[in-house]
């Protein structure tokens, strides 16, 4: 019986120090290229916006202007709303994992289910890729969307 003990607790991974490290910096890395995908969509939604808003105003006076205003804060909010849910909610998942693997949190059968989790085999990081993928089509039909209501409404 102690034998199988033995040979069952080996079976488990243990989680070192060096591997809450890694995970820690993984995170870290995927908040930075989050953070800069951010600026990056609000960046170009701001030169669409712009571009959009100079060209109706030149093209179509005060009737234009007032026309886009009325697109652009639904376009916006949307937008917006994208950005926060998947972004967001992404950066602050991985802060909170962050927090808790530097507080010393976890047991040890979180810790290891957090490690394969964060792992090349686990889910975290896949799921996250499709996601912001999934988020960045939508926000691009979004963009096309606005663009095209304000070429054929204003």
């Amino acid at each position: 019986l102690i034998v199988l003990v033995v040979i069952a607790g080996a079976a488990h991974a243990k989680v070192t120090e060096s591997d809450k490290n890694e995970m820690i910096s993984n995170l870290e890395k995927s908040i930075n290229q989050l953070e800069n995908l951010e600026k990056e969509v609000r960046g170009n939604m701001n030169k669409v916006i712009d571009h959009l808003w100079n060209h109706t105003e030149e093209k179509c006076g005060d009737k234009g202007a007032k026309c886009f205003m009325e697109l652009l804060n639904p376009f916006e909010d949307d937008v917006n709303l994208y950005i926060e849910e998947c972004l967001g909610g992404y950066i602050r998942t991985s802060r909170t994992l962050i927090n808790k693997l530097n507080s010393g949190e976890f047991d040890v059968e979180e810790l290891e289910h957090i490690k394969h989790m964060l792992s090349k085999e686990g889910t975290y990081f896949g799921q996250l890729h499709n996601s912001t993928k999934l988020t960045m089509n939508s926000i691009k039909q979004k963009i096309n969307t606005f663009e095209n209501n304000v070429q054929d409404n204003c």
